[in-house]
């Protein structure tokens, strides 16, 4: 309305704005569900991943999968005033059916996300 951003829950409707929730920093997270990248069966591995995004600081993007582990990489604000930032290194021979990405402002600066572009290779299938 007007521009500005409201939010609504059982105690009314607020505007929201500024850094805090009271005295609090928000922090902010988008979860993806676990993702069959390739079809029923497939195993894969991500080649690469571009998060195209303009933050006030650094993100942190987490990677979880059918094997278990979680694996986390630091995602610099780009200082060139573009929207890109490449994850170097990633997931280096880690193959698997299901992924789930997660996006957090660790330092809860602000962000705004334009897209996530995942660059999957097709490794076996699995019978």
């Amino acid at each position: 309305l007007n521009c500005k951003y409201y939010g609504a829950n059982a105690l009314g409707l607020f505007k929201l704005e500024g850094k805090t929730d009271g005295n609090k920093e928000i922090p902010a997270k988008i979860t993806t569900g676990m993702m069959d990248m390739c079809g029923v069966g497939s195993l894969s591995y991500v080649r690469d991943v571009n998060i195209y995004h303009k933050s006030d600081g650094t993100l942190r993007l987490n990677v979880r999968g059918n094997d278990g582990r979680t694996e986390s990489y630091r995602l610099m604000n780009p200082s060139d005033n573009t929207i890109s930032s490449r994850v170097k290194d990633f997931s280096q021979g880690r193959k698997m059916i299901y992924w789930q990405f997660e996006l957090t402002n660790d330092e809860q600066t602000d962000f705004e996300l334009e897209q996530i572009k995942l660059y999957r290779v097709i490794t076996a299938r699995v019978t």
